[in-house]
Formats: structure tokens, C-alpha cells, sequence
């Protein structure tokens, strides 16, 4: 593990003991022994090490949850412990009839975040072998995504926000006082939300797959994949940019009936990102390479709901 050093004795105290502090969480308390039977339906973890990073102390066994394990490796596990990195990743990834995929719960929008962990974790380690399945695992999970939650009236994809599955980080609707779950897709029509960072992540996820079909030698796949960024990116301007307010909104809804009111839903409806406030010198982003993601977006709820948590699943927020 690395180690860092200060020559001023005083922030060496402050900032080292706290620098030590998280390694030992991450390379101690939370990381775990991975049982082949729940944590290696891939085939592909590595023993040893045989251990990947858990979400955390005080949730319930066994923690095979996608959007953890990606941020998880995203966020510096496979820069401290490639090894461990890799198979924290590749256990929450199944291997199916045609291929390796993501795990395929009802936590559908979390997948997306795998792709732009492996394509990190690539970048990082130069792992040639990784690179190779997680484009194919990347690829056939973005397709079933595209398949089954794009919406092609909007050009978007739903499902609710990132990291905020939890029903108290939405407006109402979809947030329905008749309901007594925290559990976003709890509510009435919650699955056919349309929100900025999901989407914003859908747009990386493209862009990842685009740099990884380059570095495999797949030009055409490249461009393919870009292509669609960029029609994505301009559904995002079109549908969840607010002129009035200088800044991104939060959601845009589907169609149906609103679940509290007998008032049918306008098509598109942006939220504003919640606390936001406008700058007097933003403007709409027409000309902008990528989807600006405003100065506040939706805060996440905090805590974990006490949903039963099922392998993949679980209510409430990491």
C-alpha cells in the first residue's frame, strides 16, 4: 500500500494518520474473503487474492451489489490493489448463454457505472486480458440497457437518478404519500423516470466503450459508439437543460397519469436539480462537447431503507 509523507510533522499528524486510516478501512475491515459459489458466477475472479471490496460494515451478507463494487474500484481500488480491483469488479458480473454481462437485478440503471469502472481500471493497470472481457462484458450490457430502457420519444434512458434509490432524493410525483416504502420503485411509475445523472452516465459509458473498441483495434465500433454519445448528449440539452433557470434539471417524466392527481403529466416536465440556483452567466450549452452536469444536482438520501436486500438489490442509498 502506498504511503504518504509530509515533512511538516504537523500535517504528517493531521493528514497521514487519516491517509493510514483509510487504507486500513479499505485493505482491512472491508475487504472480504469471496466465496466462488456467490461472488465468482463470472469465472473469472483471481484466488488468490480470493478477496473483493465490500460496500461496507453493518449491511447484509452477501454485498453483490453493482453500483458499490464499481464505485468501489473507480474510486482508487484498482489503483491501490489492481488485483483486488479486478475482482471486485468481475464479481458482480454473471456469465449468461451469449456472454459475460453485468448482473441483470432491478436495480437496471446502477449497471452502466461497470462500464466506466473496467475502462478506469484499464487505464490504470494496462491490463490487456481485463480489457478484452470488459469491453465484451460492457458492450452486451449497454445493448440489453438499449433494448429494454431507452426511450426513443425522448432519446433518453430511464430509471431513477444515481445512487438515489431511495424515494425521499425525488419530488411528488413520482414520490406518492399513498406508498409506504422508501424504495423508489415502490412508487407509481417510477421505473420510467428519465433523470440527468443516470443519463449523464450512459453518456460516459459510450465514450468508455468508444476509447476501449480504439485501444482493441476496432475503429467502426469506435465511431458507432460515439455517434450515439452525441445524439444522447443532444437529448439531454433538449430535454433536461432549463433556459429559465440557467441549469440542468433533475428528471424528466414519461407519460401517464400523475399517481396523486387525476392530472395527466405534461410529456416533459424538468425538474430543477434540487437546492440549484441559477448563475447569471450560464447559458444554454448548445456549443458544449459534453453534458454539463449543472452546479447542484440531486442530493442523495442518506442511509440505507430496510428493504429485504436480495443479492443485487437493496432499498436506500450507498
Amino acid at each position: 500500500m502506498p504511503t504518504l509523507t509530509f515533512d511538516d510533522q504537523a500535517v504528517q499528524h493531521r493528514l497521514g494518520a487519516v491517509h493510514a486510516s483509510a487504507l486500513r478501512s479499505v485493505s482491512g475491515a472491508n475487504t472480504i474473503g469471496a466465496d466462488r459459489a456467490v461472488y465468482d458466477r463470472s469465472g473469472l475472479l483471481s484466488y488468490p487474492p480470493g478477496t473483493v471490496v465490500r460496500a461496507g460494515g453493518g449491511y447484509p451478507a452477501p454485498q453483490r451489489w453493482t453500483r458499490d463494487a464499481a464505485v468501489n474500484a473507480w474510486s482508487g481500488v484498482s489503483l491501490l490493489a489492481p488485483d483486488v480491483g479486478r475482482n471486485t469488479l468481475w464479481s458482480v458480473v454473471d456469465r449468461a448463454r451469449d456472454g459475460l454481462v453485468v448482473q441483470q437485478d432491478n436495480q437496471w440503471w446502477d449497471q452502466i457505472v461497470w462500464v466506466l469502472a473496467a475502462h478506469h481500471h484499464y487505464l490504470v493497470t494496462g491490463d490487456r486480458a481485463f480489457l478484452t472481457r470488459a469491453y465484451d462484458t460492457s458492450a452486451r450490457t449497454l445493448a440489453a440497457r438499449r433494448t429494454e430502457h431507452f426511450d426513443p420519444a425522448f432519446g433518453l434512458f430511464t430509471g431513477p437518478g444515481f445512487m438515489n434509490d431511495g424515494i425521499s432524493g425525488y419530488p411528488s410525483p413520482p414520490a406518492s404519500k399513498s406508498v409506504h416504502s422508501s424504495f423508489v420503485l415502490d412508487h407509481p411509475r417510477a421505473a420510467k423516470l428519465m433523470c440527468l445523472s443516470t443519463n449523464c452516465l450512459y453518456y460516459g459509458a459510450h465514450q468508455a466503450l468508444a476509447a476501449m473498441s480504439e485501444a482493441l483495434g476496432h475503429p467502426v465500433q469506435a465511431a458507432s459508439f460515439r455517434s450515439d454519445a452525441e445524439h444522447l448528449r443532444t437529448a439531454i440539452d433538449q430535454h433536461l437543460w432549463r433556459a429559465d433557470a440557467g441549469t440542468y434539471g433533475y428528471l424528466v417524466h414519461g407519460d401517464g397519469p400523475s399517481p396523486d392527481t387525476s392530472t395527466p403529466r405534461r410529456r416533459a416536465r424538468a425538474w430543477p436539480s434540487r437546492s440549484s440556483s441559477a448563475s447569471p452567466t450560464a447559458h444554454a450549452p448548445a456549443n458544449s462537447s459534453t453534458p454539463r452536469t449543472g452546479s447542484r444536482t440531486a442530493s442523495s438520501t442518506s442511509g440505507r431503507t430496510s428493504r429485504a436486500s436480495t443479492t443485487g438489490t437493496r432499498g436506500g442509498t450507498t
